[in-house]
């Protein structure tokens, strides 16, 4: 007994004759990241800002270490993603 046969994907070819590529999303890798981005950015800054807000709403929860510690986690993936957007931008 051989090898099973591996079977390989095809390429369609677009019906007007144009190229093999991939349509598989209407945005290109950039644009996706991008969004990604802005979206995550934007979920973690609201994030901590509700924790800042309840830490100063009702002072007896800054006291408790873990809240105090996913408040920051929050502001510093905000920031990562608000970075990594930027720098995206200029390229």
């Amino acid at each position: 007994m051989g090898r099973p046969q591996t079977l390989r994907p095809q390429l369609r070819r677009d019906s007007s004759g144009g190229s093999d590529e991939a349509r598989a999303t209407p945005y290109s890798g950039s644009q996706a990241m991008r969004a990604y981005l802005v979206s995550t950015g934007s979920l973690f800054g609201l994030i901590a800002l509700v924790h800042a807000w309840r830490m100063f709403v009702e002072p007896h929860v800054a006291t408790h270490a873990w809240y105090v510690l996913l408040t920051l986690a929050a502001a510093a993936l905000s920031a990562w993603a608000w970075r990594l957007f930027r720098l995206q931008s200029r390229s």
